[in-house]
């Protein structure tokens, strides 16, 4: 299965390589994934992280900047940037945030069992299962809603400084607004408005690792973790109540509030007279099975939903308004963007470490294996000592010893050898009456013989009958003694 993740990478890469050469011109370059230099004309190739239907059209943002989208494989989107604008690159971010999917997940307030819905094109939901959930969150932007109840929403007006001074300075000047000890406490800024404020979300730590935890329980990461409140309907001069379990309140973009739904009507009584711009109305989407109450000057409308869309329709405006993303800080997303990169690396990672495992293994199985036949040679070594040195108790200079016994086995084989040269001279010198021996000498691996015959002839029976048995002779010399005998010397090998 590794392998074959590995090979598809790879056909991946390669299309996409090929999709690039058939596109590229001399000039201008197709940067992958969407990294497009800013302020650049040109044409360029993203490609978004999962498979999305609404490749056909341009976005409204991208107007006049952008021109000639087409459909490649695996995803890749061919974009034409018109204008050289600074413009080009969040426009592009734009377009691909509104392509990919998102997972929107709900954290109920006890951090029970979640739930999660699938927000594709033309806001299109689907429930989510569980054992989907850690796959389709890969390849997915997810947004975690958590309660509003646990977060307060307020607002500061700080001297113009850049967004690492403002985290710095927050504590300090909203620590009047909070009960508890500011450094138990995470700040997370919005975005500057146009009057000078500065919205501000403000959540224990305790709770945002707590949030954190449930979320690694299931395996995900979450890209945005935000407040109930900003996932319900914006509209203009105009307040928003969503009735469930509590009642959560949006007075504008970045203010709103949650409470329990039997004090709503004095909660609301004291949002309006402290507000210093009266709403025009009020919309209440009701997910109750009866109808509410509002003791209200402003006049108020209600709409009553299916308590079964209540996530549904929190979904649909998680990601589409603004937002405090309390991912901040320390609590910083890190999520990566590159699935596909993730898996090569987690078998490339793998890989390695089965190479560095045989790279240690091989020499240790290798002397394992180099022990036994080892051990089988001196097995060996000590049966054939203990066979001819039997009453040895230990081997003690086995090689000096058995190159003694091997020369004595050589001695006496010599030994036998000339006993044998000897007993075939005798015989044949039996056979051969006439011939008498003087004298023998063995020297050199050669017997003399000094003999002495009635006649030539017996010496040349006697030759013969050496000869045949396979022994080599060699005649000295031949003198002619007295009383008509013949001496002669000869060799026998």
């Amino acid at each position: 299965m590794i392998l074959e993740d590995f090979w598809n990478f790879l056909l991946n890469v390669y299309e996409q390589t090929i999709v690039r050469k058939q596109m590229k011109s001399s000039k201008e370059a197709f940067p992958h994934r969407g990294k497009v230099p800013k302020g650049r004309k040109g044409e360029y190739i993203l490609q978004f992280l999962s498979p999305h239907p609404s490749f056909g059209h341009l976005p409204p943002v991208g107007e006049g900047l952008l021109a000639g989208l087409h459909l490649f494989p695996h995803n890749c989107l061919f974009i034409n940037v018109q204008q050289k604008t600074p413009k080009v690159f969040p426009v592009l971010k734009q377009f691909g945030d509104e392509l990919m999917q998102k997972l929107v997940i709900y954290l109920p307030a006890d951090l029970g069992h979640p739930e999660c819905v699938l927000v594709g094109d033309s806001s299109h939901i689907q429930q989510v299962s569980a054992d989907a959930l850690a796959n389709v969150a890969e390849s997915s932007q997810v947004i975690v809603i958590v309660p509003s109840e646990e977060i307060l929403l307020t607002s500061v007006k700080l001297p113009k400084m850049n967004r690492s001074r403002i985290a710095e300075a927050l504590p300090y000047a909203l620590e009047e607004q909070i009960i508890h000890d500011v450094e138990t406490m995470h700040f997370v800024p919005g975005e500057m408005q146009a009057d000078g404020s500065l919205p501000v979300a403000i959540v224990a730590r305790e709770k945002m690792q707590a949030w954190l935890d449930k979320l690694k329980s299931l395996n995900v990461q979450p890209d945005i973790l935000m407040p109930s409140i900003f996932a319900l309907p914006l509209e203009d001069d105009t307040w928003t109540i969503v009735l469930h379990d509590m009642a959560l309140v949006r007075m504008h973009a970045f203010q709103g509030f949650s409470c329990d739904i039997t004090n709503l009507n004095e909660i609301l009584s004291i949002a309006l007279s402290s507000t210093s711009i009266i709403p025009a109305g009020i919309h209440v989407y009701n997910h109750r099975q009866h109808a509410a109450v509002l003791n209200t000057v402003v006049n108020a409308r209600e709409e009553m939903r299916d308590e079964r869309q209540f996530i549904a329709d929190l979904a649909k405006h998680a990601s589409a308004l603004p937002a405090i993303n309390l991912l901040q800080g320390m609590y910083k997303a890190k999520k990566t963007r590159f699935p596909e990169m993730k898996k090569i690396w987690k078998v490339t990672g793998m890989l390695t470490a089965a190479w560095l495992v045989l790279l240690f293994l091989y020499p240790v199985i290798s002397l394992f294996i180099l022990n036994l036949r080892l051990n089988g040679m001196n097995a060996g070594i000590e049966e054939i000592y203990k066979r001819y040195f039997p009453q040895a108790t230990n081997m003690t200079a086995p090689k000096l010893r058995m190159e003694g016994k091997l020369q004595g086995y050589t001695a006496y084989a010599n030994e036998g050898k000339w006993l044998m040269l000897i007993a075939t001279l005798g015989k044949g010198m039996t056979e051969t009456r006439g011939i008498n021996l003087n004298r023998l000498d063995l020297q050199q691996d050669k017997l003399t013989l000094q003999l002495s015959a009635t006649s030539a002839d017996d010496f040349a029976k006697l030759t013969d009958y050496l000869t045949q048995q396979g022994l080599s002779v060699k005649q000295q010399s031949v003198n002619l003694a007295a009383e008509s005998r013949v001496n002669a010397v000869i060799t026998v090998e």
